[in-house]
């Protein structure tokens, strides 16, 4: 049966625990405070460099052996598992990380980010006309990238962002119930 919404979901923070991970890798390798995006564009400004291989190699280290999944991922992906979803992020690690945990499957492709880091509404905008539905699910633990997703009528869904459509703790508490109530 075609349901009536699909998601996009972030993938680092939502999908995957990465907090700290770039804090650390900052401090690591003595680069200025970092954050996800930061950490991507340091890494590309030092690109083919020595360091900028080492950071890589810690990078793939960390998505293929050390990051684990967020609190609630395989309860909602067995709560959703009709659904198309997509991985909307700017990590080049996304698949390398989801196939460890087998659940690339589950996901109908991955809107790879970095394409559109100066533009992040053509990237959502992206997901949507390749998920093909008439209603799309945001959830994303980006204040930033929620209120871009309430400000383009998109429903937002956010981990612990108070300026969602729907505000949960992981993603595992998300249901039908709660989206169908609070859909305007």
């Amino acid at each position: 049966m075609e349901k009536d919404f699909s998601f996009i979901i972030d993938l680092d923070g939502v999908i995957i625990n990465s907090v700290g991970f770039w804090q650390e890798l900052a401090n690591g390798y003595n680069l200025d405070d970092l954050s996800f995006y930061d950490g991507l564009k340091k890494i590309d400004e030092l690109n083919k460099t020595k360091l900028s291989k080492k950071i890589i190699k810690t990078c793939i280290d960390f998505y293929s052996k050390e990051a684990n999944l967020c609190i609630g991922v395989n309860e909602f992906l067995a709560k959703f598992r009709a659904y198309k979803k997509c991985i909307y992020t700017a990590s080049p690690f996304a698949k390398l990380v989801l196939k460890r945990f087998d659940i690339l499957d589950e996901f109908v492709f991955i809107q790879d980010e970095r394409k559109y880091l100066k533009t992040t509404q053509i990237a959502l905008k992206t997901c949507m006309n390749k998920l093909n539905t008439n209603k799309f699910i945001l959830i994303d633990d980006s204040f930033k990238i929620i209120d871009l997703a309430n400000k383009n009528d998109i429903f937002s869904v956010g981990i612990n962002c108070e300026n969602a459509t729907i505000n949960i703790k992981n993603i595992g508490e998300l249901n039908e119930k709660d989206i169908k109530y609070s859909w305007k």
